[in-house]
């Protein structure tokens, strides 16, 4: 996804847990973008979506201003590398060739695992290509400091396939209801047979059903099934125990 932003990792851990305090339900954070962004448009997909992310100790509430936004959104946070996510942080300051001073908001900046951090641009192809934003975004590039962002990455609606998002999309939802029970079992039950078989099949012999297509779902994020056909995971979708080297 984008220039060099693969959308391919896989990686499960568990969201979306009500969270408690003496028996008080903890609603999620707040968003964070550093400007503020008007929840109804007539022209454009405009919401928030509550999520969780390694560095968060509940789940927060997260903005964004198109469903452009949202399907890149879904498909980073079903990435095993992602510690931290911003959306609309604060702005990156530069000038034209022009002289004329502008300023800009990246849609998303996240902090890699490892301490690299990504500024992100979306932003529809054609709306690119028309306008020229590629030039634009290398001077933006330049002029982003190195303490804000290690790198800039431009992410549009031809960086990803469809099932990446539709699968993304599919992950958010199940991780919202954690189920230690039916992973473990079907885990076990990939690992006893060692061969492949059909989602529909390891979850009709171990008695779980949807329970365990969306427990196979997990884990193949989780790197511990291997999808072996592409495109969206489904209940004939072959796996088999282990992960992809």
């Amino acid at each position: 996804m984008g220039d060099r932003l693969n959308s391919a990792n896989r990686f499960g851990y568990k969201i979306m847990k009500q969270q408690s305090i003496e028996n008080k339900f903890c609603p999620p954070y707040p968003s964070r973008s550093s400007r503020r962004i008007t929840a109804k448009s007539n022209v454009s997909g405009r919401g928030i979506l509550p999520c969780l992310l390694p560095s968060w100790d509940r789940p927060r509430k997260v903005v964004y201003e198109s469903i452009l936004e949202l399907k890149v959104l879904y498909i980073l946070l079903s990435r095993s590398d992602i510690w931290d996510l911003q959306e609309q942080p604060p702005a990156t300051k530069y000038r034209l060739m022009s002289g004329k001073a502008k300023s800009t908001y990246f849609d998303f900046l996240i902090t890699l695992r490892s301490g690299h951090k990504i500024a992100i641009a979306v932003k529809p192809a054609d709306i690119v290509e028309r306008s020229g934003f590629r030039n634009e975004l290398e001077i933006i590039r330049t002029a982003t400091p190195l303490d804000f962002a290690h790198e800039v990455v431009l992410v549009t609606d031809r960086s990803f396939k469809p099932h990446e998002y539709h699968n993304a999309e599919k992950l958010h939802e199940f991780r919202k209801h954690p189920d230690d029970e039916a992973d473990q079992i079907i885990i076990d039950a990939m690992i006893k047979q060692s061969f492949e078989t059909t989602i529909a099949d390891i979850a009709h012999s171990t008695g779980l059903y949807s329970r365990g297509f969306r427990a196979a779902f997990r884990l193949i994020y989780a790197g511990r099934v291997t999808a072996l056909d592409t495109g969206d995971i489904t209940p004939k979708s072959r796996i088999i125990a282990g992960g992809l080297l």
